[in-house]
C-alpha cells in the first residue's frame, strides 16, 4: 500500500487529548490516529486486507 502525506487540521483540544493519549499508550500521536482510523474504517466496511501488520500502531485496548 503506497503511502500519502495527510495534513489534518485538528482543533486544539482534540490534538492536546490526542497527544496525552499517545504517551498514556506509549505510542507516537500519529500511531494513534491511524489506529483510530482503522478501526473506523473497519467498522464501516473497509476490507482488512488492504491493511499490512502492524501499520497503524495494532495495539488492544483502543
Amino acid at each position: 500500500m503506497e503511502r500519502v502525506r495527510s495534513g489534518l487540521r485538528v482543533p486544539y483540544d482534540l490534538n492536546a487529548w490526542l497527544i496525552q493519549e499517545a504517551e498514556k499508550q506509549g505510542v507516537a500521536k500519529n500511531a494513534l490516529v491511524l489506529q483510530i482510523l482503522w478501526e473506523w474504517a473497519e467498522r464501516h466496511g473497509k476490507p482488512p486486507a488492504d491493511r499490512r501488520p502492524g501499520e497503524g500502531g495494532a495495539r488492544p485496548g483502543i
